[in-house]
């Protein structure tokens, strides 16, 4: 589940019209970037709820998955900065957003409803929880541990190995304890240099637009 953080301010605090397509300009690239042919439940507004049915995919997939998602996602706002035209104050702190991830594995049920696929059950509600938890940081990738445990010796990898990955736990109403591991994404050092992929995207605004 990629969520978009500082979403809500974003939304309430300046030009609806703006925020709420740079929003969906966002959303979309982050499904484009869906190269583990991920199925979608639901679009959450600043989240996108995926699944995979079956076995849980390797950690250097998850990993590679993420990566690809947050690059996408931040060249673009790199590249909204670089050349935006409008002023107002959706597009001039877009660039203040961030993209965190929370990745978990465990049974659910499927409902059809209507030409919906509806997910149910409690590591359902458990994704979304992990939402709010204890990590300090905005842009991160979190794994429960039941999703590492599915996917493999998590000790092999590399990112274990030199220390990237910290492991954290928190508590929640009715749940207990979850143990988690995560690492930190930074978007600081994101290069422009192919940009021009993301430039069909992209959509200058001016105030007559509004």
């Amino acid at each position: 589940m990629p969520d978009i953080s500082g979403f809500t301010s974003f939304i309430n605090e300046v030009e609806v019209e703006h925020s709420t397509h740079i929003i969906s300009e966002l959303l979309e690239i982050i499904l484009e970037s869906n190269s583990l042919g991920l199925k979608v439940s639901e679009i959450e507004g600043d989240a996108i709820l995926f699944y995979n049915p079956g076995e849980a995919p390797s950690i250097k997939d998850l990993i590679n998955q993420a990566e690809e998602m947050f690059m996408a996602f931040h060249h673009h706002l790199k590249f909204y900065k670089t050349n935006r035209i409008c002023q107002c104050g959706a597009c001039s702190t877009a660039h203040n957003l961030s993209l965190k991830f929370i990745a978990h594995h465990g049974p659910l049920a499927v409902k059809l409803i209507k030409s919906h696929e509806k997910l149910f059950g409690p590591d359902v509600t458990l994704a979304h929880r992990l939402l709010k938890n204890n990590v300090n940081g905005k842009e991160y990738v979190l794994f429960t541990e039941h999703l590492l445990n599915a996917s493999g010796n998590i000790g092999e990898h590399k990112m274990f190995e030199n220390g990237q990955f910290k492991q954290g736990s928190a508590d929640y109403e009715g749940i207990g304890k979850v143990n988690y591991f995560y690492f930190s994404l930074d978007s600081r050092g994101l290069r422009i240099n192919d940009l021009n992929k993301h430039r069909k995207r992209y959509t200058c605004f001016n105030k007559s637009s509004l």
